[in-house]
C-alpha cells in the first residue's frame, strides 16, 4: 500500500528570485551587470552573456567564512548538505506590525519539531520586493534567535527568509552580532532574499534543494532554491 506521501501529487516551484538588472541589492548599492557578448541577431554564431555580480546578490546563501576567516567556505560542504526534507515555515507579518527586529517571542505560537532541518520565515516583505522599503526598512533578526532555534530544533541546518538580510536596515550593529551567532556559534547557514510569494504556513513541503553557485573560497553565493510542494 502506498504511503500518504506517495499518494499525494507534487510539483516543484522556485523560492528564489530571477536575476535581472532591475533587481535591487543590499542597501541598493549592488546590482547585476549583464552584458550580451555575442548575439545571433548581430551576425554572431551564437548567443553568449557576461555576468558580474556580488556573491551576496539576489537570493543567496551566507557561509560561515562570510564572518570568520576560519569559517567553512562553500566548497567545504558536500552536495547532500543542500537537500532538506524536514521543513517548517512560519509567518511573521512584519509589514503589518512594522517589525524592525524578529525576536524569540515571535516563535512562541509555533510548534517547532526537533527533526526540523530548514526553517523558513515569511516576513511578507516578499510582496514589496520591488519597492525601496524592501532595503530601507527590512526587518532584522535578534542574535538570541540562533541559539533558541537550535535548542528547539537540534537537527536544524539552515534558515531562510524573504528579507534583504539577517541584518535589519535600522539595526545593522545587532545584525553583525546575529550573523556571528547563526553562522559561527550555531553553525547555521542563512538564505537571504527568498521569494516566498507562492507559499505560506499551510504549504506542505516534500523537499527543498538549495543550489549555490560554486566557486573557490566562497563566503556566500547566489542560489537557486527549488521546493517540492503538495498540490490538490
Amino acid at each position: 500500500m502506498l504511503s500518504w506521501y506517495e499518494q499525494m501529487k507534487t510539483e516543484w516551484i522556485y523560492l528564489s528570485h530571477l536575476l535581472t538588472q532591475e533587481l535591487t541589492g543590499y542597501r541598493n548599492t549592488e546590482a547585476l551587470n549583464l552584458k550580451k557578448k555575442k548575439k545571433i541577431s548581430e551576425s554572431a554564431s551564437c548567443n553568449t552573456s557576461h555576468l558580474s555580480l556580488s556573491s551576496h546578490f539576489g537570493t543567496h546563501i551566507d557561509f560561515p567564512y562570510h564572518f570568520s576567516d576560519s569559517g567553512n567556505k562553500g566548497e567545504n560542504y558536500r552536495a547532500g548538505a543542500f537537500i532538506f526534507s524536514e521543513i517548517k515555515l512560519v509567518e511573521i507579518n512584519c509589514l503589518e506590525d512594522e517589525t524592525e527586529l524578529i525576536l524569540t517571542d515571535h516563535f512562541q505560537e509555533y510548534e517547532l519539531c526537533e527533526k526540523t532541518e530548514f526553517i523558513i520565515i515569511k516576513t511578507h516583505y516578499t510582496y514589496i520586493r520591488n519597492q525601496a522599503a524592501y532595503y530601507e526598512s527590512n526587518p532584522g533578526f535578534h542574535p538570541e534567535l540562533a541559539t533558541y532555534l537550535k535548542q528547539k530544533c537540534p537537527e536544524l541546518k539552515i534558515i531562510g527568509f524573504d528579507s534583504m538580510s539577517l541584518s535589519g536596515a535600522k539595526n545593522r550593529d545587532v545584525g553583525r552580532i546575529a550573523h556571528n551567532e547563526f553562522l559561527i556559534k550555531n553553525d547555521l547557514l542563512i538564505v537571504e532574499d527568498m521569494d516566498l510569494s507562492n507559499v505560506d504556513s499551510s504549504t506542505v513541503f516534500g523537499k527543498i534543494l538549495v543550489s549555490p553557485l560554486r566557486f573557490k573560497d566562497s563566503d556566500g553565493a547566489p542560489v537557486t532554491v527549488f521546493a517540492e510542494v503538495m498540490v490538490d
